[in-house]
């Protein structure tokens, strides 16, 4: 299959990200995904420049166990940007995982701790 013909699953998720030009961070910023494959992401939010290196961090909705959450990670490259969605290309995607904050709020459930630095494993012992 060719990237264009893979299927684009409706998959609405909070994702941050880095754009990166020769490894600098040029810009951030943050938006949902509205459809997402394992070769494109169309990303609801500001229009990006094209052809630059892009760090995506996505709260993924799956839990571990009770402490445990996961982010996905995924390195790739903006396309072109149209009426608010932002194409990108998937170039690399891996999973972290990350701790969950339950609320002193009885009944409040839990939290998954995501931000732009998911690329470093938080150890277990420094959890908030």
């Amino acid at each position: 299959m060719t990237r264009w013909l893979r299927p684009l699953y409706p998959l609405v998720l909070d994702v941050t990200y880095d754009v990166l030009d020769e490894g600098r961070v040029i810009a951030q910023g943050s938006g949902q995904t509205r459809m997402i494959s394992s070769t494109d992401i169309i990303l609801e939010g500001s229009a990006l420049p094209i052809g630059k290196n892009i760090r995506l961090v996505l709260n993924w909705p799956a839990v571990l166990n009770e402490s445990a959450g996961l982010v996905l990670v995924i390195r790739g490259q903006t396309g072109v940007s149209w009426e608010g969605f932002v194409f990108i290309q998937v170039l690399a995607h891996f999973f972290r995982v990350r701790p969950i904050r339950r609320s002193l709020a009885a009944g409040a459930g839990m939290q998954i701790v995501a931000n732009r630095n998911a690329h470093c494993a938080i150890p277990f012992s420094k959890r908030a």
